[in-house]
């Protein structure tokens, strides 16, 4: 009896020996698995858009996670000089502007919620909804003949444009160990945008510059291209005159207007 009890207990604990090192080597597995996909915390995500490069812009981004949840992203976007006149010649065709180009760059802060409760897969990896800020700054130059009754010259200008903006913004992220792909599904934003363009030179005087800038007829053409009102007033003093142009600002980002980001985690692996 004593050798079958024996027996008995020696054969439950081994079995219980064996139950306890498998489910020890099924955990080590899971943990390692999860480890692979989690990063740590405060850590950074840097991101380029590719989805924009085709259109001579480049974006580059800083995306900061400090919870599972949420992170902070900052971007910055460098468009060098580009021709525009095919642009211009259909927007503007009566214009008569020589050479147009534009450069520029904008700063987007951006916060982000990661919704869910991410214990697997914490932020920045998933759907995500966002909050964001942008500053954008453009300078578009270009000539045009100015003409009195006694001559005509060619006028360079440089009208620079300032966009201030707000909105939302959703998308979806894949982490994969190092390597990020965020896409934007869609951002809306709203604000205003101002722009001067002042001209001075010593051959004309205000009155002649004053009377070339009403000709180019800036409030309507800018009316119709963007169907707002349009609010402008013009100054002139001496040798120079400036006319001022206000009107509501707003942005659409998605994949079919450059985003698609692709990025690479400092700090994923443990």
């Amino acid at each position: 009896m004593k050798k079958k009890v024996t027996y008995i207990l020696l054969t439950y604990a081994m079995m219980m020996q064996w139950a306890n090192a498998t489910h020890l080597k099924l955990q080590t597995k899971k943990m390692k698995r999860n480890v692979a996909m989690v990063p740590l915390a405060k850590s950074v995500n840097v991101k380029v858009n590719l989805a924009a490069i085709p259109f001579k812009n480049y974006s580059a981004f800083g995306e900061y996670v400090f919870h599972k949840n949420f992170t902070a992203q900052m971007g910055l976007r460098v468009m060098p000089k580009l021709d525009i006149a095919r642009y211009t010649d259909n927007l503007l065709p009566d214009t008569l502007l020589l050479s147009p180009t534009m450069s520029g760059f904008a700063i987007t802060p951006e916060f982000r919620f990661y919704p869910g409760k991410h214990e697997k897969y914490p932020a920045p990896h998933g759907l995500y909804i966002g909050l964001y800020g942008r500053y954008s700054r453009f300078n578009i130059d270009f000539g045009r003949y100015f003409y009195n009754s006694i001559t005509t010259k060619k006028i360079n200008f440089r009208l620079p444009v300032n966009q201030y903006t707000a909105g939302l913004i959703i998308g979806k992220q894949w982490a994969k160990k190092a390597f990020t792909l965020d896409w934007w599904i869609l951002a809306f934003g709203v604000g205003t945008t101002t722009c001067n363009l002042s001209v001075s030179d010593p051959i004309f005087n205000s009155a002649d510059i004053e009377k070339q800038l009403n000709a180019m007829n800036v409030d309507s053409k800018l009316a119709g291209i963007f169907g707002v009102k349009v609010t402008t007033g013009l100054n002139s003093v001496a040798k120079q005159a400036s006319l001022d142009a206000k009107l509501p600002g707003y942005n659409i980002r998605s994949l079919l207007v450059g985003g698609l980001c692709l990025g690479y985690h400092i700090g994923r692996m443990k």
